[in-house]
């Protein structure tokens, strides 16, 4: 849990008492995340510090500062099966990317494109879905695009246009057939299998 100042509190689900606290950060923190192994907790906050602990001892595993001037962070999430996360931003002038955890502490492995605001792993991993709102100065009916791509290639699978400017929220389904996007006014949801929108 974090109590919006940046400290990390590790709480007894039992008996609800805060067992430890971590002051690894200043701002505010804009995720935590376990690794898919359950080894792992990631932790993010807008000025770009991510900071990895092992899940058990509790121990610092690997920190680093994952932006660059005129970014912010806005999330990070694990891809599953993998030591991998990628990492969003709000409004950047570079798109989300992706950073592997390796034995040398974190490195970057792939940058998405410009203009990429959101960014989700599937369950399985495969694939990585991508929000890009339409550009600054784009007529006022300009679509947003909603974008699966191959992991392993680094291609484009498939596309979709959809009326959601301000998009706070990218998820994959449980099975990975649905992806559903997220705003303040309203939410879409897209089984990118076979085209369809809801």
């Amino acid at each position: 849990a974090s109590t919006g100042n940046g400290e990390l509190l590790v709480i007894d689900p039992e008996t609800g008492r805060t067992i430890r606290e971590f002051h690894d950060h200043k701002g505010r923190l804009t995720a935590i995340q376990s690794s898919p192994d359950g080894k792992n907790v990631l932790t993010a906050e807008t000025n770009g510090k991510v900071v990895i602990r092992d899940a058990s001892s509790w121990e610092l595993v690997a920190e680093a500062t994952l932006i660059r001037p005129g970014e912010q962070l806005e999330g990070a999430s694990w891809r599953p099966n993998s030591r991998e996360f990628v990492v969003h931003y709000w409004y950047p002038k570079n798109g989300p990317r992706v950073y592997a955890l390796g034995p040398d502490g974190v490195h970057e492995v792939w940058e998405l494109s410009d203009g990429q605001r959101h960014a989700a792993f599937s369950p399985d991993g495969l694939w990585l879905a991508t929000f890009s709102p339409p550009r600054p100065g784009s007529d006022k009916d300009a679509l947003s695009l909603l974008t699966i791509l191959d992991v392993q290639t680094r291609s484009t699978r498939k596309q979709c246009a959809l009326p959601v400017h301000d998009a706070v929220s990218l998820r994959w389904s449980p099975d990975g057939q649905l992806v559903a996007i997220g705003s303040l006014q309203s939410a879409h949801v897209w089984n990118w299998q076979n085209s369809d929108t809801t």
